[in-house]
């Protein structure tokens, strides 16, 4: 079983690296419920998950791993269980549209070809 955990944990990275967390939870909500997450493996796949989670906009499920993993026995596990809770929790921030950027569609600007050339400046090598 160990080994199986260990290497459905391996894939789980690997397929959150790639952003495909659906494949994490897929591969991980089975297992989450075998594995309590008084674990430190319980906890840690608790974290992947509420990171899944979080990738696919179902916030409150990512709040719910989260706590999940809060109640993990290794202190570091945690820790970070408790900032991503609040993380997740923050409000969210209220971005007016004055506060954005906006850039200009790059196919309405004119053609730049041609126009640095005529305009370099040739310098003359002095003689040794």
């Amino acid at each position: 079983m160990a080994e199986a955990l260990d290497q459905a944990m391996a894939r789980s990275r690997r397929a959150l690296e790639r952003g495909d967390y659906r494949q994490v939870l897929q591969q991980l909500e089975p297992l989450a419920d075998q594995l309590p997450a008084s674990l430190r493996q319980g906890g840690e796949l608790r974290l992947l998950m509420a990171t899944a989670h979080q990738g696919l906009g179902q916030n409150e499920r990512a709040i719910s791993c989260s706590r999940a993993a809060g109640s993990c026995a290794d202190p570091q596990l945690r820790r970070q269980a408790m900032a991503l809770l609040a993380v997740l929790e923050a409000p969210e921030l209220q971005v007016g549209a004055d506060r954005l950027v906006q850039l200009p569609q790059l196919g309405s600007m004119p053609s730049l070809e041609g126009i640095a050339k005529g305009s370099a400046v040739r310098r003359r090598r002095r003689q040794p």
